[in-house]
C-alpha cells in the first residue's frame, strides 16, 4: 500500500518515471527549523533522495551530488536518525524506529553520492 502511494506521487512529480528506480524508503521525520517538522517518507531513488509528507502535497528533492555525507545517531531509547550533510546545511531525519531499514537508507545514499560525485 505505502510502495503504490509513492509511486503515484513521484509520477506527479513530472520526472520520468520509467527512468526513476526507487532502490528503498524508509518512515521518518524531517525537522524543517526548530518549530516545524513534517512526517512521512524518505526515498532512495536512482535519481536523487526524496522526501515525501504523508498527504503526498509536499516533497523535498536532494541531489546526490550535493550530499556530502551521511550520519546516525541515537534519538531517544528506541528511535534513530539520521544526518544528511547536504551543500553547507545538515539535514535531520529522526524518529526511525526500525534502525537496519536506517542504516540500509544511509549506506545507499553514501554509495549513490560517491558515485555521482
Amino acid at each position: 500500500m505505502r510502495y503504490k502511494k509513492i509511486i503515484n506521487h513521484m509520477r506527479s512529480l513530472g520526472d520520468t518515471y520509467e527512468l526513476i528506480c526507487i532502490y528503498t524508503f524508509v518512515q521518518c521525520e524531517y525537522d524543517l527549523s526548530k518549530n516545524k517538522e513534517m512526517n512521512d517518507y524518505l526515498i532512495v531513488t536512482s535519481k536523487r533522495v526524496l522526501f515525501v509528507d504523508h498527504n503526498q502535497t509536499t516533497s523535498r528533492k536532494f541531489r546526490y551530488q550535493t550530499i556530502r555525507d551521511v550520519s546516525l545517531f541515537k534519538d531517544g531509547v528506541l528511535e534513530r536518525g539520521l544526518y544528511i550533510h547536504y551543500g553547507g546545511k545538515r539535514l535531520e531525519f529522526d524518529e526511525i524506529y526500525d534502525s537496519a531499514q536506517m542504516k540500509r537508507v544511509g549506506n545507499l545514499i553514501k554509495q549513490m553520492s560517491a558515485q555521482i560525485s
